[in-house]
């Protein structure tokens, strides 16, 4: 017999769920490309097409240490997102927008 998995978590201790909770929200926050498409259950050829190239170049990117802004931006587009940058330091967090699409004048 299966057994939903919300129905097994419940029967935790309240403290076990909390931490649970908190290591999935710290992996979620920090993922790696590939990671991000596949959560989205989007596949590579469908990304590829979005930002009309092919399949091999979005393998080759995901598995890149080193993109181009415009180029992450375009893949996190293709992923239904869009990209924040934001520079971190101790006495707080700035968002870095000059890589944003200018606005359009009405």
């Amino acid at each position: 017999m299966t057994v939903p998995f919300d129905t097994l978590t419940a029967k935790l201790p309240a403290k076990t769920r909390q931490r649970a909770n908190r290591r999935t929200k710290a992996m979620l926050a920090a993922m790696k490309l590939r990671e991000i498409r596949v959560d989205r259950r989007l596949s590579q050829v469908i990304i590829a097409s979005r930002m009309d190239t092919n399949q091999s170049g979005i393998s080759k990117l995901e598995q890149r240490l080193d993109v181009y802004v415009s180029t992450l931006q375009e893949y996190v587009h293709a992923l239904g997102g869009k990209l924040n940058i934001v520079a971190s330091f101790p006495d707080g967090d700035i968002r870095i927008n000059q890589f944003d699409p200018p606005k359009r004048k009405r």
